[in-house]
Order: structure tokens, then C-alpha cells, then sequence
């Protein structure tokens, strides 16, 4: 039975949240990159904590497509935000004109990370409708650094606040009034946003956490900022393999040797000492024991989202099954709470490219025979139609609902049109006069 690393904590049934449960709860919230910047600091500030001079041994393979188009580009040195942005494309985009619409893409930002030239210039460029380039646009937002490729500051901070999921309709006002918050308005903020002062304090702290300028380069980013949470892999004999992406890395232990010391000859001190000597031990046992369980349980939750997605595997995202965190609770024996932590900022990489474990998660819509389809899977398929629209055989609303009927889905067209939406697809009467300029362009 898997052991829950907290086990509904804060319920009324439930025991007091304690400081340590807090701590606990925060790094499983952690992404890779912050978890080693915290780790560091803690065998920094306690002597009984060490880095393991042998790393695990285990390692793991992904190899890119077989153009040489983006991966060609990417450096052996430790790669830079641009260097970085190319090999996650490489990893995300399966089609090879998408992969070099990618690279005018990155080409494209300024220092800050910000789309230097319309998508419609891009998109006449490419001889491309500019739903295919903003559909490239939007993916490349949401890989690291998340923001990148955002038109406005507004835009780029939206992005970044969606994956920490904490984009909601208040944060949005915010947003769409940051004059106030430059003039330090407060009051009509809070008019505005609809909360009291301690929740507009929260969510301006949540603002400046945020990074305005993604594309500024980093000198030598650290290794654990370049590599996925997790990898699952294709075994030999058949079926599919999840395993953690710190593998090859040294790890954190307890230093055996001093604690023998201390007990062997005790510290010199007084109280005073040998308290503080206690309080490191403590807190070394216990970081131990959270990040092995914290590695136990973001690696049980990934197992059961890819057996749970064995079709995404197979097909890419076309396959999405419906699935909800409740359902990964149920299966792992863990609050619904806990695993949402467990998967937030963590990401996956896998045969169809590298993803975010929230992105398996996915609500049910109705098929043609009366069983569920994933929504992302049905986004998915409306952006593979748009993609391979040409100007003759543009596809209105109506026609995309025909279309995912064929493909087993019962989908409203004002649904459609949300989705087509949230893709950044224009209207099919935009996408047909973008092909018209296009053609003419071209004449």
C-alpha cells in the first residue's frame, strides 16, 4: 500500500498543520529547479547533510527527430534560454514544419523574451496560416522559461500564472489593471478585483514571484533546470516504463560520519550546543526522509497517470483519455489535495515530447456511442484539421463539428468554438483571407 506523504492535512477530522507539515507539503509543491536550489541551501546551513559522492546510476535516453533541423542548432556547452527553448521544441513538435516554425519563432524574441514580430508577418513568411504559427507560439509558452514568446508583459505573466494554477477571475482584473497598481491605488484595486487587503497583498506577492523578462540569459543554468521530473521509456519486450528524471544525480544524505563523532565525543558548549546540535539532526532526518518520499510518491503518481494514458503514449494527444485527480487519488491512495501538489510545476517527458503533468488531466465529453473522450483530445484534433486546412478546403465551425463527429466525438459548435479559442485558431472566414494574402504574396 502506498504511504501518503500527508494524508488530509487541515481537515476538520484531521490533526493541526504543524511548521514541518507546512515545510513538507511546500516541497511537494516544488518544481526540480527550485527543489535543488533548496536543497543546496540546507546542506549549506547544516553540517549533517551531505551530497552522496556516488549519484544513481541509472540512466535514460531521448532521442530528438530525425531532422536535423532544430537539434542541429543546439550546442554541447550548457545551453542558454534560446538553446534551451529549441531542444524542448524539438522534444514537443512531432510535425517538421511546426519544428521550423519554432525556430523563426525563437529567432524572433528580444532580450526579454517577447515576440519581436507579428505572427502575421511570421505566418507570410512561412507561407503558413497564422493559426499554425500561434499554435506553435502557444506551445512555446508553456516550456522552459514559461512566458516565453508572449506579446505583452500582460500576456507573459497570464501564461506563467496558468501553469502555477493560480489564474483565476480576480487575477485576471489585476492584470488588466496594473496602472493602479503602479500608482499603488490600492482601493480601487481592490473595487476592482473584488477581495479584501490580505488577498490583494497574496496576489501581488504571487505577481512579483513571476519573471517579466523570461528570455534574459542565465549564466550556466543549473543542470536540475534543463531536465524533466520524470521520463517514461518503451521497453524492449513491450510496454512502457516510468522513471524519475533525477536519475544520474547525486543525491542528499545524512553525514553518518560527524553524527558518530557527536556521539562519540559530544559537543563542547553547553545546553546551548548540544541543542542547536539536535535541532541539525532533526531537521537532517526529516529532509532525508521528505525528499525520499517526496521521489516515492511523484514517481507512483506519474505510473499511474501513464497507465492511465497508455493511448496518449501510442497516439500523442489524440489519445487523452478523460481523467481527473480524483480518480490518480483514488488509485494511489492519496488526498486529492496532495497529489495536486505532487504534480504542480513537474513535467514528463515522453515519446510524444515533453509535457506537464497537469496536461494529463483532462474533462469528459460525450462520443457518438455514449462513452467519454478527453477534451484536450478533441482540442487536439481540431488543431490537427486547422493545421491541415489548405485555401481551398478552409473548415467553418459547422464543419469542424462534422468532422470530430467522424472521429467519435459529440461536441457542440459553440464548444468548438471555445476550444478554437483557447487553440489562439482565428475564424474560418480570417483563416480563408489569410490564405488568400498568402497566395497572392506568393504570385
Amino acid at each position: 500500500m502506498p504511504v501518503a506523504l500527508v494524508q488530509k492535512v487541515g481537515h476538520r477530522q484531521g490533526l493541526a498543520v504543524t511548521a514541518r507539515m507546512r515545510e513538507t507539503l511546500r516541497i511537494l509543491q516544488l518544481s526540480h529547479a527550485d527543489l535543488e536550489r533548496f536543497v543546496a541551501a540546507q546542506v549549506d546551513d547544516n553540517p549533517f547533510l551531505e551530497w552522496s559522492d556516488t549519484p544513481r546510476t541509472a540512466e535514460w535516453r531521448m532521442t530528438g527527430p530525425a531532422e536535423g533541423d532544430m537539434t542541429a542548432r543546439i550546442p554541447a556547452h550548457a545551453p542558454g534560454v534560446r538553446e534551451r527553448l529549441l531542444r524542448h521544441l524539438s522534444l514537443s513538435l512531432k510535425d517538421a514544419t511546426d519544428r521550423r516554425l519554432g525556430v523563426m519563432l525563437v529567432d524572433a524574441l528580444d532580450d526579454s523574451g517577447r515576440l519581436g514580430v507579428d505572427v502575421p508577418v511570421l505566418a507570410r513568411k512561412a507561407g503558413v496560416a497564422c493559426a499554425r504559427v500561434e499554435a506553435v507560439r502557444q506551445c512555446m509558452m508553456r516550456l522552459d522559461p514559461v512566458g516565453v514568446g508572449a506579446t505583452s508583459l500582460v500576456e507573459c505573466l497570464t501564461v506563467q500564472l496558468r501553469e502555477r494554477g493560480r489564474y483565476d477571475p480576480a487575477m485576471e482584473a489585476l492584470l488588466a489593471n496594473l496602472p493602479l497598481l503602479v500608482k499603488r491605488d490600492m482601493a480601487r484595486l481592490r473595487a476592482v478585483c473584488g477581495v479584501d487587503a490580505d488577498d490583494l497583498a497574496d496576489m501581488i506577492d504571487e505577481l512579483r514571484r513571476l519573471n517579466p523578462r523570461p528570455g534574459e540569459e542565465d549564466s550556466a543554468p543549473p543542470l536540475s533546470a534543463r531536465l524533466p521530473d520524470l521520463v517514461v521509456m518503451r521497453l524492449t519486450g513491450g510496454g512502457w516504463h516510468v522513471m524519475t528524471g533525477e536519475e544520474g544525480q547525486a543525491g542528499v544524505t545524512l553525514n553518518t560520519d560527524l553524527l558518530d563523532r557527536c556521539r562519540v565525543r559530544p559537543m563542547r558548549g553547553g545546553d546551548g550546543a548540544q541543542a542547536r546540535m539536535a535541532e541539525w539532526i532533526s531537521n537532517a532526518r526529516w529532509l532525508t526522509h521528505t525528499l525520499h518520499r517526496r521521489r516515492r510518491s511523484l514517481l507512483l503518481v506519474g505510473q499511474h497517470i501513464m497507465f492511465r494514458q497508455e493511448r496518449f503514449l501510442e497516439q500523442g494527444p489524440q489519445g487523452l483519455h478523460p481523467l481527473s485527480m480524483k480518480r490518480i487519488a483514488q488509485d494511489v491512495r492519496l488526498h486529492e489535495s496532495t497529489v495536486s501538489r505532487i504534480v504542480a510545476n513537474k513535467h514528463i517527458v515522453t515519446p510524444c515530447g515533453l509535457y506537464p503533468l497537469k496536461f494529463f488531466f483532462t474533462a469528459a465529453l460525450g462520443a457518438e456511442d455514449g462513452t467519454e473522450r478527453a477534451a484536450a483530445a478533441a482540442r487536439a484534433h481540431i488543431s490537427r484539421l486547422v493545421q491541415n486546412e489548405s485555401a481551398d478546403t478552409v473548415l467553418s465551425d459547422a464543419g469542424i463539428v462534422a468532422a470530430l463527429a467522424r472521429s467519435g466525438f459529440s461536441i457542440s459548435r459553440r464548444t468548438i468554438v471555445k476550444y478554437r479559442r483557447m487553440l489562439g485558431i482565428a475564424s474560418s472566414f480570417e483563416r480563408r483571407q489569410n490564405y488568400r494574402i498568402n497566395r497572392g504574396r506568393a504570385g
